[in-house]
């Protein structure tokens, strides 16, 4: 099932990472999750896009990165 409320922003195969605007209410409305190709949420991966997308720029900018087939990877995202 897919919420109204969920902000996809980088997928690849079926999974997406996604800003969450209405979470429950041990979340935090803007948080970042990780939804596998499959129904069930995992746990928030970082407190806001900001925060998430600064972790990846740090990845990159310490040579945690590859590149395959012309798709940026960082293994170490979360």
């Amino acid at each position: 099932m897919w919420s109204p409320s969920w902000l996809p922003f980088l997928a690849f195969e079926g999974d997406c990472y996604l800003v969450d605007l209405d979470p429950g209410e041990r979340g935090t409305a803007g948080q970042v999750v990780f939804r596998p190709n499959v129904p069930d949420l995992g746990a928030p991966q970082a407190p806001s896009l900001a925060a998430f997308l600064a972790r990846a720029a740090d990845l990159v900018e310490a040579g945690h990165a590859s590149v395959e087939e012309s798709t940026l990877v960082l293994l170490d995202l979360y």
